[in-house]
């Protein structure tokens, strides 16, 4: 397993802190800059996401601006709906690749994940809310996913 730099969405230094322009908090909605965060970790970035709340490009309601924004040191590659695990499982083999993953489950109808590789018993992560490891499936449906390169220098 790579080593990623652990993030909480809720963490009391930034649970506060505005996402760009918006006036969505990183506590309450900042589960997609967490989990960039922690996937960018595992080249190396290591980047908080108070200071990636301010990098990144939000839309007035708190959205990620996909195309808009810098994620170095990853490059953004694509936005996939559904779940395609044979893609995901793929993409995740390249060790220059990675993803963050859209989940549901019944209590959080629309969350976001850090991905960290497929084993024997599914697919792990890690998530924001907690800061902690898991297996996805477990605990929630997979929506989607965002896909990941590292940036070429």
């Amino acid at each position: 397993m790579a080593k990623y730099t652990l993030y909480k969405q809720t963490n009391p230094e930034w649970k506060d802190v505005k996402m760009g322009k918006s006036n969505c908090s990183l506590g309450r909605f900042g589960c997609t800059t967490c989990s960039i965060c922690m996937i960018s970790s595992k080249f190396g970035a290591h980047l908080p996401p108070p200071v990636a709340a301010g990098k990144y490009v939000y839309t007035i309601d708190g959205l990620l601006d996909w195309s808009a924004s810098d994620f170095s040191p990853l490059k953004f590659v694509a936005r996939v709906r559904g779940y395609d695990e044979k893609r995901l499982k793929e993409w995740l083999k390249d060790s220059n690749n990675t993803a963050i993953i859209n989940v549901k489950n019944r209590w959080i109808p629309f969350h976001w994940v850090a991905a960290d590789r497929f084993s024997i018993i599914g697919l792990n992560g890690f998530d924001p809310i907690d800061g902690m490891p898991l297996r996805l499936k477990r605990k929630y449906e997979i929506l989607g996913f965002a896909l990941f390169s590292r940036r070429d220098n």
